[in-house]
């Protein structure tokens, strides 16, 4: 499933409630960086990592199978956990050696997920590198039927900057669910105010709020508003918007 949003619309927090309840050794996140020298693979490097190191050795090496030596080429961790993945010695071209890999990080993925509910979050797409993303469309089309949900968030707009990495989330966009979360509506901060405050803003209090927040719920400024009341003025202080959740269309 990807979730797509201006900065501030919730993404990442949407997909944090989304993972709460499960247990922290099913729930993988991987965040890419907008910093220069960022590896490839970068967020799948680390959702390969986290579990490579907190996993028992012997149960590691049994789910790694044959695929540990590919595996090691992204996170070298493996050959300390698992000594049998020696670097191979089998020259292949660019395009042979990048499909075994995608393989054996789906085949993996697979297995991890075949013990119960794996969830892989990937977070800020719109700064992935192409690599990460062609991986994500391989693992979206190759395990689409297993116990395995990736959850990835982006801005649509700074992803369509970027020619390379629009043209390799055309396919990923294709083979996923999509989620859009747009603004909060005037009806909807009328409604938080009012379940936030026990009363109902006056329509200039909401437009306000509109202007300063741009109807995103997580805005730092909806830390305070004034609520007009007659001639005089109130401010009232606006409780956590986390429970507050974002609007979204399909």
């Amino acid at each position: 499933m990807l979730i797509s949003g201006e900065p501030g619309a919730g993404k990442t927090r949407l997909a944090e409630e989304a993972v709460a309840g499960l247990a922290p050794g099913r729930v993988l996140w991987g965040r890419c960086q907008e910093i220069e020298g960022a590896p490839a693979f970068w967020p799948w490097i680390q959702v390969l990592r986290a579990y490579i190191r907190t996993t028992p050795g012997e149960r590691l090496c049994a789910e790694l199978g044959d695929d540990a030596a590919e595996l090691a080429r992204l996170v070298p961790a493996v050959r300390t956990r698992c000594p049998r993945a020696a670097p191979g010695h089998e020259t292949l071209d660019p395009e042979a050696a990048r499909f075994r890999l995608f393989d054996a990080v789906t085949m993996f993925l697979c297995t991890i997920a075949s013990a119960g509910l794996l969830v892989v979050v990937l977070d800020d797409l719109h700064w992935a590198d192409s690599e990460s993303l062609l991986l994500l469309a391989f693992v979206a089309r190759e395990l689409h039927d297993q116990r395995l949900l990736v959850l990835g968030t982006y801005r649509e707009t700074e992803l369509r900057q970027s020619r390379a990495g629009a043209r390799a989330f055309g396919d990923l966009a294709r083979a996923s669910h999509c989620l859009t979360l747009t603004g909060l509506t005037a009806g909807d901060v009328g409604e938080y105010v009012l379940a936030a405050c026990d009363r109902a803003p006056e329509p200039e209090s909401i437009q306000a709020i509109l202007r300063a927040t741009e109807g995103h719920s997580s805005s730092p400024r909806w830390s305070s508003f004034s609520v007009s009341e007659g001639s005089s003025t109130r401010r009232h202080l606006v409780p956590d918007t986390s429970t507050f959740q974002p609007r979204c269309t399909r």
